[in-house]
């Protein structure tokens, strides 16, 4: 049975697409062709009903060819406890040999991505320093903090596959030391760690933070959500076969944005959302004996 032996975790904004597209070029490696597949979040264990582990086994082995050594798919809602649970549940069950990479990065500036995107998808139009108060005030619960608590995500996984079996990466790395880090990826995944290709030095995924959506867009996909939520049924993207879904977002974009500058936080809000995370950031420098020296906390 072919199925998945290497997974992409997360994190959210954290350059998974990137990582995506260069492990793909490699010739032992085969990146699922969709990206975020979800097959290991269940719809009833997400605030918002998603994923796609309701279409079974059958439509998930699809994805992956045999011939090849590492078969991998990047899902970066596998690191969103517990706002999305369950996942490395599910994954332990299914693939309990694959090997995990988690990519992270600034765990303030995630946040502000994070934000970025969601304005950008129309699921977001209040300013960025009340949404983030918001997000303090109640924590627990909160996608931008959860995912960026990534001490925290990572143990959900170790508590299911060995320490040997997860490798951490920084998006500052990525972004900076491209070749190095691939090499390291490489390495972690037991493949020809020499592979080069000019493609490292590209940006899979260029910075949209200068874009939002048209406020008549915006409205629209936001009437769409609530509709979906309400109903605590399958996403709406769930009707949109997995192929086709990257391209979908692209149009969805090209005819829904406008410029924009990208929004700063307080100097007070940045100060205790650093607050908030720094702990776990500390704890996961314990883990990975990384120091993150970019990061602001």
């Amino acid at each position: 049975m072919t199925l998945a032996n290497l997974l992409v975790i997360g994190a959210m904004k954290s350059g998974t697409t990137s990582l995506h597209r260069y492990l793909n070029l490699h010739p032992e490696i085969q990146m699922a062709g969709p990206k975020e597949l979800n097959f290991f979040v269940k719809p009833e264990d997400c605030l918002v009903p998603q994923g796609d582990w309701h279409r079974g086994l059958d439509w998930y082995r699809q994805w992956f060819a045999g011939d090849y050594p590492v078969r991998g798919e990047s899902s970066h809602h596998y690191s969103a406890h517990p706002v999305i649970r369950g996942a490395s549940d599910r994954a332990a069950q299914i693939v309990p040999d694959a090997r995990l990479i988690y990519i992270v990065r600034d765990p303030v500036e995630r946040i502000v991505s994070h934000y970025m995107e969601r304005r950008i998808d129309g699921l977001e139009s209040r300013p960025l320093e009340e949404v983030m108060v918001e997000a303090l005030a109640a924590p627990e619960m909160n996608t931008y903090i959860c995912r960026s608590l990534y001490f925290m995500q990572a143990s959900r996984w170790l508590e299911r596959f060995p320490r040997d079996r997860l490798l951490v990466l920084a998006f500052e790395d990525l972004r900076d030391r491209p070749v190095e880090t691939l090499r390291r990826a490489f390495r972690f995944l037991e493949v020809d760690e020499t592979f080069m290709s000019d493609e490292f030095h590209r940006n899979a995924n260029p910075s949209s933070q200068r874009l939002e959506p048209k406020p008549s867009m915006a409205r629209l996909e936001r009437l769409r959500r609530r509709r979906g939520a309400r109903k605590r049924t399958i996403a709406p993207r769930q009707l949109v076969p997995a192929r086709a879904r990257g391209a979908l977002r692209a149009a969805w974009r090209g005819a829904a944005m406008r410029s924009t500058d990208r929004p700063e936080l307080s100097t007070e809000t940045r100060e205790r959302l650093a607050k908030l995370v720094r702990d776990d950031a500390e704890r996961l420098r314990e883990l990975t004996e990384e120091r993150y020296p970019g990061w602001s906390v």
